[in-house]
């Protein structure tokens, strides 16, 4: 039972470590992105028209919602995870 706990612990922590892969990549992404934004004029900016400035606005907007929803399933899954595995540790230890 123990073998088994220990192979889905393991299975368990490598899917975490691949979602907090994509997770470290959106965040450079956004980071990125805010970036640009930070470069952009405060005044007088050149564009057309204010539309492409609210567009790229809502993008990086749109972009750290992602990653902050993303973090949170991530901690939702790992506090789901680990509920699993104390419940089948206390059920093993019973025995």
């Amino acid at each position: 039972m123990q073998n088994k706990l220990d192979e889905m612990l393991a299975h368990m922590a490598h899917a975490h470590q691949q979602v907090a892969r994509v997770l470290d990549a959106e965040r450079e992404v956004n980071v990125r992105m805010a970036e640009l934004m930070h470069e952009m004029p405060d005044l007088m900016p050149q564009f057309a028209d204010a539309q492409g400035l609210l567009d790229g606005s809502a993008s990086v907007n749109a972009g750290i919602v992602a990653y902050l929803s993303g973090l949170a399933d991530l901690q939702e899954m790992i506090a789901d995870s680990i509920s699993h595995l104390v419940k089948e540790l206390a059920v093993a230890d019973e025995e």
